[in-house]
């Protein structure tokens, strides 16, 4: 950040962090991988689910198994996801890698928010937090994901 003085101006005060909402209590961790480096995909018509990898210790006690379908949820959006458990992923987080396509329901960013860093006023990607839930919870109220028009 430029300041009037021109001069890098160190921290000197820590961000106060909001508390979080405890109906959403894991950490959306959402990273590269192979096949899509910096969001890129090629539009193939891929009709499989976006993995989620979350500790065993997360899904189970709500009666998700490895490989069931779930969905994630945020105050934004919601996003369907094939389960796979990882004992050494944290138990606060859930892994998906970033990208994929809106219209095969494969785009994380559903369930992102409109928010800046603290420093620098860049995307808060970090700051997504979102919860686990059956496929079939219609009884939560869960939103919709809501897609842009065809026009």
């Amino acid at each position: 950040t430029f300041h009037a003085d021109g001069k890098f101006h160190a921290v000197t005060e820590i961000p106060r962090v909001a508390t979080p909402d405890p109906a959403y209590p894991l950490w959306l961790f959402s990273v590269s991988d192979r096949a899509r480096q910096n969001s890129q995909t090629f539009d193939r018509d891929d009709r499989s689910l976006e993995p989620a990898v979350v500790h065993p210790d997360v899904a189970l006690p709500l009666g998700l198994r490895d490989g069931d379908t779930a969905v994630l949820v945020s105050p934004q959006g919601r996003l369907t996801v094939r389960l796979h458990f990882d004992a050494r992923q944290r138990r606060d987080t859930v892994r998906c890698a970033k990208g994929g396509a809106l219209k095969h329901d494969r785009a994380v960013n559903v369930l992102t928010g409109d928010a800046l860093t603290d420093f620098g006023e860049g995307a808060a990607y970090y700051d997504t937090r979102v919860m686990l839930a059956h496929h079939s919870s219609t009884r939560w109220g869960l939103p919709r994901i809501v897609r842009p028009s065809a026009e």
